[in-house]
């Protein structure tokens, strides 16, 4: 019996502390590998930081095809794994000592190495300030920016962060996650988007 290819797992990662979002597609053996990376690091002077995310449960291996309970049970733990990543990643770069630098270096290389990311980079400057009060989300049709109108329904007053993709165009954060979760190109322009920036 041939095992379908293997399952590239989708997550969306938002970190609005670091202003940056990133789309994966990574196989299990793409997690285990930085998994496996951490740990080398759970002796040394980072073990503090390094601690929180190896103590998350991390799936198993399985030596069949992943069906959709696999598939489900990797997908959350995934999430929490890198939700846990990502925060090291933060106080990673916040230290200044060499092995910090070198487990920054790991994490970037992870989120930034996604398959198919042919992006050249974050939006510059220029398209960061790119939404203003008149600019709408092209997916809901409402304005980028929250509004103090009491007319409007509950969920339109509450802030929403807007997510920029690289190719300039901007989204709110609930409705472009749903649709990146699928597909990594920008909705509109479908130009591959596979990270961006939070505002």
């Amino acid at each position: 019996m041939l095992f379908p290819d293997h399952t590239r797992y989708t997550l969306v990662i938002v970190c609005p502390k670091a202003c940056e979002f990133w789309v994966l597609q990574k196989r299990y053996s793409e997690f285990l590998a930085l998994h496996q990376a951490l740990r080398r690091y759970s002796r040394g002077t980072l073990k503090t930081l390094v601690r929180p995310v190896l103590d998350l449960a991390f799936p198993q291996r399985h030596f069949r095809a992943d069906d959709a309970v696999i598939r489900h049970e990797r997908r959350r733990m995934f999430s929490d794994f890198v939700e846990q990543v990502v925060a090291l990643l933060c106080r990673c770069t916040a230290l200044t000592t060499a092995p910090a630098a070198d487990l920054a270096a790991i994490i970037q290389g992870f989120l930034n190495a996604s398959a198919g990311d042919h992006a050249t980079g974050l939006p510059n400057a220029s398209a960061a300030g790119c939404c203003k009060s008149s600019e709408r989300c092209a997916i809901c049709l409402d304005g980028l920016e929250a509004s103090a109108d009491p007319a409007l329904p509950w969920h339109l007053q509450l802030p929403q962060r807007v997510l920029l993709l690289v190719c300039g165009h901007a989204f709110h954060e609930g409705c472009v996650v749903p649709w990146l979760g699928r597909n990594t190109t920008c909705p509109l322009c479908r130009r591959m988007s596979c990270r961006g920036l939070v505002q």
